[in-house]
Formats: C-alpha cells, structure tokens, sequence
C-alpha cells in the first residue's frame, strides 16, 4: 500500500515538497489560510506513512507522538465535555491545542525534502524581506495604523517573528553571520508595523544577547569585528528611531505611564490586567480540569462589562499560562508545557552546534514572551505556524540522528 502511494507522489520528489515547503512563509504573507493547509498536506501525508509503518517514519520521536496524542484526547475529551456542560458549541470552542499532536507526522511528511531546515530557512529569510520592505512602506504611507497582512496585527506580528528566529539559523558551517542578523534585525520593521509592544521587549533583548556574545567574541581575538560594529551601530540607530518616530505607533508613551503611575495606563494594558486576574479566579475554581475553552468568552464580557463597563469579550485571556491553567486545568497545562520542553530538549541534543543553539533558544524565548500578553494556543494559523516551524526542526534533528547513528556504526 505505501508503495503504491509513494509512487503516486514520486513527482513530488524532485523538487515539488522543497518549493512546497520554502514557499510557506511566503504564503502566509499573501493570504494567512495557506500556512495552515499545507501544514495539513505534509502532517496527512506523516500520517499515512506511519500507519503504513514506511521506514521514513523512523524520523518519529515516539515520545513526542505519544505526549501530543495524550494532549489531542485530552483536549477534545474536555471539550466534550464543555459543550455538554454549557449546551452551546462554536468555532472558540475548538481545542487548537490539538495541532501539537500534527509536529510528529508532520516531521515524518518531509521526508521528500533532503534537508528541510535549510528549505525552510531560505524561505524565512525571502519572506521577511518582503514582508520588511512592506512594512516600511506601510510605516511611510499610513497613519498608526497596524498592519495585519490580512489578520489580526498580533497573529500577524507573532507569525512573522517565528519566521524572523528561524533566519538566524544559518544554512552551512561557513555562513558569515552578518547573513542572519540582517533578515532578522530587518524584521523589526514589521514589530513597529504590527504594533506589537511585548515584542519590542524581545527584540531589545536579543540584541543585547547578540551584542555580548559579539564582545565577548571580540574579546577573545582582540579585534573589534565587524559584527560587534553592526550590533552597536544598528542598535542606537534602531534606538533612536523607535523613540524618535515610532513612538506613538508603538504606544510607547502609554506603557511608560502606566510603569510610572497606573491611573494613565491604556485601555489595552487594562483589559490584560482584569483578565489576568479573572484566568486565576476561574483557575482556583476548577484547578484540576479548568472551566474550559467554550465558557471563556461570556466570563470575560461578564466579569470586564462589571469591573470595566466593557462591551467586548475575548476567546482568550491575554497569557498562555494563565489561559491553560483556566481553561484545561493543572493537568492540561502540565501536559503542554511537557510537550514543549521535551521538544526543546530533542532539538537541543541534536542540532548540537553552538550557532544552531542559541538560534533555538532565542525562538523558545520569542515564544515565551509574547506568551506574557498573548496566546499562541488560541488560533488555528498561529498553532499552524508554530507546528510547522517545530515539525521542520524535529525533522533535521531526527536526520542528524539518524547520520550521527550511521557514521558511528560505520567506524565500528
């Protein structure tokens, strides 16, 4: 049966998958739906290889498959069970938490691309690109509006700084690094665009993070390089202009104010802070299953209409953490977080050179921060985003295992 089926998409191995999956990024760009179908053309086609037991499917972690599926059952069983519990069912419903049982197939559905990671990185890096130079136009011709590239500008602004990370993975041992610094020190220029505040955080961070790890390269050779010139330049210039024009886009004055005096913070910190503080109110009312996703929308309209005569309601509480210990529970937010640092772990043992690293953990860190004021759990084309970028990395790491394996056991 799988010979038959891999012989139906033989064409697809010249070349068809690599162009499939470089142009990813691209696509989301011209129309966000696309990142989620072809995240489910190569987690379908995974899926067929496993259950035909295919020797490509060794790529498979089985813990990771084993844990997402646990995550997948319990999710949806929840999710029963909050539909019978409130009679009343609707897309906000819907356990994306779910997708994180796709990363494995979706690893073992690359199999016909010979190296994903570099694929997806060139992909990343003409994506962001674009997507800068959009920005710039669109920072020049509009007025404080946000860019959503046809989304929400925080889906928009969270997806492209997970594509923006992946840039700095660099394609070969040799690569100059001044290649990846420069897609991803471009993309701030889609932060400002976007509006996304917590991400200027982010973005101030690894510059710092850069900017030690140039002087202290730099140190060691007793020459100030070129990389340490960049990062001190491009910084106080990125600095000054943030602060000079971009200010007011960015609503940077209304954050400082709310540091300084509380009474004149902006609506939006506000709202963060009210349902922060109603996630932890319905996490102690039901600490071991949560409350459940299909409630969260008529508990926020309630709880911020009578603390904040605010009309609106949100299918998510502003914080991944506080989001999953309300909604799925202690043992729904055990199970995710599990997930993720078991990822981590994988892909830390085996992409296990030093600038392959430290590119991860500046991506788990994106991730985490803007998990402080958002959720990438709570939409379909963010969840997508995210799989797809950590299915390509368990993919080259499960190849690197699998050559690491194959050259030690030839020296035996």
């Amino acid at each position: 049966m799988i010979s038959g089926f891999y012989k139906f998409f033989y064409w697809r191995s010249r070349g068809f998958d690599s162009l499939l999956l470089a142009s990813a990024p691209l696509l989301f760009i011209l129309d966000p739906f696309f990142i989620g179908l072809l995240n489910a053309i190569f987690s379908i086609m995974g899926i067929w290889l496993i259950f035909g037991k295919h020797k490509s499917s060794r790529v498979s972690n089985q813990s990771l498959k084993f844990i997402g599926l646990i995550i997948a059952a319990y999710t949806i069983i929840r999710m029963i069970a909050d539909i019978i519990g409130t009679q009343q069912w609707s897309m906000i419903c819907t356990p994306y938490q779910a997708y994180l049982a796709l990363i494995g197939p979706l690893a073992v559905g690359l199999v016909l691309v010979r190296d994903p990671l570099r694929v997806f990185v060139l992909g990343c890096r003409l994506a962001i690109i674009i997507a800068s130079i959009y920005s710039a136009y669109w920072i020049i011709t509009t007025n404080n509006l946000r860019l959503g590239f046809g989304t929400n500008p925080l889906i928009a602004g969270y997806v492209l700084m997970i594509f923006a990370c992946l840039t700095r993975f660099s394609l070969h041992s040799s690569e100059p690094k001044l290649h990846n610094l420069l897609p991803f020190y471009l993309s701030f220029l889609i932060v400002i665009a976007t509006g996304n505040r917590i991400l200027v955080v982010f973005y101030v961070l690894v510059f710092l993070w850069d900017l030690v790890s140039a002087m202290h390269h730099s140190n060691k050779k007793d020459t100030l390089n070129l990389n340490t010139i960049f990062l001190i330049v491009g910084g106080i210039l990125i600095i000054l202009a943030i602060i000079t024009f971009f200010g007011e886009r960015l609503r940077l004055s209304n954050s400082l104010n709310h540091i300084l005096e509380e009474a004149s913070a902006d609506q939006s910190v506000m709202l963060r802070l009210h349902m922060w503080h109603l996630g932890l109110q319905l996490f102690s009312q039901n600490p071991f299953f949560g409350v459940g996703q299909c409630s969260i929308p008529n508990l926020t309209l309630s709880y911020l209409g009578t603390e904040l005569n605010h009309g609106l309601s949100f299918n998510h509480l502003h914080n991944t953490f506080i989001h999953e210990l309300a909604v799925h529970g202690i043992i729904g937010f055990l199970l995710v977080s599990s997930f993720h640092i078991l990822i981590f772990r994988y892909l830390y043992r085996y992409l296990n050179t030093a600038h392959h690293r430290s590119s991860l953990i500046i991506l788990y860190s994106g991730i985490f921060i803007y998990g402080l004021t958002g959720t990438h759990l709570s939409d379909d084309r963010m969840m997508a985003a995210t799989g797809m970028t950590l299915g390509v990395l368990v993919a080259a790491a499960a190849r690197l295992k699998y050559k690491q394996k194959f050259e030690t056991n030839a020296r035996n």
